[in-house]
């Protein structure tokens, strides 16, 4: 919010608290006051006071703390704003009201020192004043959450509205408001986590929601850069399902943003054993492994890192092969493998590594049917040799 709360008019400020808090109200805004149980959206800037010896109505703002935007507002429930005088203000406001707030030190922050940043300079020091210019932009009571906040627990027959706020936050990341979609993701995760079930079926249902909106929240956090949230809802994932795609990526990509590079280069490599035609994951996996060669000093061409890939592929392959229903997608990926850049102009091809010899049977019937100009003969019990006529 940019500072242009000024006025012709002389600012009134009305004390709503014992002298500990004070209010100059810019635009009154419109309808009911703030509910305690509602949760807000704010847009606000935070000050240190130019002068440290008290309130007087000609006080204004110092330097700035920190700030939250009209596009990328404050979300919270009134009951958990701090500081307290910040919590006894917005409880003064109405929908659509912009206002100037002084808070005197015992309701701010009192002798504690509270940095906000790695910047040193952005930092609250003992027994500071502090001054808001805030616009309450709307405010809701989310009965929901109002009431795992009261009880700590939800019935199963809230999923009707907490599957409402999923497909809300879908619409949300669909229209690119990905903060926005994530806020609710992690409500909607939170109070799952802390419902109530009587039935197997319920426990599934419940479980169902967690997965979908565990994904989606991984994406989210990726997108706005929120790393290592990213890596917890993408881990959640995967203990469900250590296949999926989807989370699998987004640990590739946020382990490389904050430098775990031997994490990143593993979730990337089993990335491209999923889809080795898939050309997205194959430019996630080139980057990163190109990436960790020059800081390792290794390169990419590195023998032991070519083994690795095979074993990696096939223990993704094995993983795969468990389950009957991905068996013509097991020899697709293979197809494509044997198709792709990687081979192109190899005549021979070993795939070595982690196969039991069950699987490369079964691997050897299907390539055999499958590829003509392939002869297909065995180097070892766990490894084939593909020679392409």
């Amino acid at each position: 919010m940019e500072r242009t709360m000024e006025s012709n008019v002389q600012p009134v400020w009305k004390d709503i608290f014992r002298g500990y808090v004070q209010k100059c109200v810019i635009d009154p805004g419109a309808g009911q006051v703030v509910p305690k149980e509602a949760e807000v959206r704010l847009a606000l800037s935070m000050y240190l006071t130019h002068d440290s010896h008290g309130f007087h109505q000609s006080i204004s703002a110092g330097q700035l703390l920190y700030r939250h935007s009209v596009t990328e507002p404050l979300v919270k429930l009134v009951s958990n704003i701090l500081p307290i005088g910040l919590q006894k203000a917005v409880l003064t406001m109405c929908s659509g009201e912009k206002a100037k707030i002084w808070i005197d030190p015992l309701l701010a922050y009192g002798s504690s020192t509270l940095v906000f940043s790695d910047d040193p300079s952005k930092a609250i020091p003992p027994n500071a004043a502090l001054f808001y210019e805030v616009h309450l932009i709307r405010w809701e009571v989310n009965e929901l959450q109002f009431c795992v906040d009261r009880c700590g627990k939800l019935r199963f027959s809230a999923m009707p509205q907490i599957n409402e706020m999923l497909v809300q936050a879908e619409k949300d990341f669909t229209d690119g408001k990905e903060k926005s979609a994530l806020h609710s993701l992690c409500k909607v995760i939170s109070m799952l986590d802390r419902m109530k079930i009587s039935m197997d079926k319920q426990d599934q249902e419940r479980k169902k929601v967690i997965f979908a909106a565990s994904v989606l929240a991984s994406v989210c956090a990726l997108k706005v850069g929120k790393y290592p949230q990213a890596i917890t809802f993408g881990r959640r994932v995967l203990e469900i399902n250590p296949m999926n795609v989807d989370a699998t990526h987004v640990l590739a990509r946020a382990y490389f943003a904050l430098g775990y590079n031997k994490s990143a280069r593993y979730f990337a490599q089993r990335l491209w054993c999923y889809d080795v035609g898939n050309k997205q994951y194959k430019h996630t996996y080139d980057k990163i492994r190109a990436h960790v060669a020059l800081i390792e000093g290794e390169s990419e061409g590195d023998d032991e890192e070519d083994v690795d890939d095979y074993e990696q592929l096939a223990k993704v392959i094995t993983e795969k092969r468990e389950e009957p229903a991905v068996q013509k997608k097991l020899i697709k990926d293979l197809d494509k493998l044997l198709n792709s850049d990687e081979f192109r102009g190899i005549s021979e091809i070993e795939i070595k590594g982690g196969f039991p010899p069950t699987l490369l049977d079964f691997i050897e019937t299907k390539l055999r049917k499958n590829n003509q100009f392939i002869v297909i003969s065995k180097s070892s019990p766990t490894s084939l040799e593909l020679t392409v006529l």
